[in-house]
């Protein structure tokens, strides 16, 4: 299902293609304006097509987050590297392992009042082994 932004974006682009054509060529109209009219056409027709694949390339792109899998109280969960973050994991979750640093595709999604932000994985990019062990104080 498209979202409101992305319908606005697409009806640009095509308003921009179907007006930037031009009025029908009088008997007094060169060849040489014809021409120029043709390449303008053809640019805005290009620059409308590089906006909606654009457009529909950063909808539907993928996130990917690394960190340890562990087992927390609600499932799956996966402790980021970088920013320490936690997030519980959904989704297509039969090939993660606990205990594994991974890399998974897929969305995310906010927290919820009183709960980490969940992962929705869509597939296991990567697996780099055990998890390191953390020396606690």
């Amino acid at each position: 299902m498209l979202n409101s932004s992305f319908r606005r974006l697409v009806a640009v682009a095509l308003c921009l293609v179907f007006l930037s054509t031009t009025a029908p060529a009088s008997a007094s109209t060169s060849l040489q304006t014809q021409g120029k009219e043709i390449v303008a056409a053809g640019v805005a027709v290009a620059a409308a097509v590089v906006v909606v694949v654009v457009v529909v390339a950063l909808h539907y792109r993928s996130a990917s987050v690394k960190g340890c899998v562990a087992t927390g109280p609600n499932g799956l969960e996966l402790k980021t590297e970088d920013s320490q973050l936690t997030y519980e994991l959904t989704g297509a979750t039969s090939d993660v392992k606990p205990g594994e640093i991974v890399k998974v595709k897929g969305k995310k999604k906010s927290a919820h009042a009183g709960t980490n932000p969940s992962f929705e994985v869509k597939q296991l990019n990567k697996d780099y082994g055990a998890c390191l062990a953390t020396a606690k104080p």
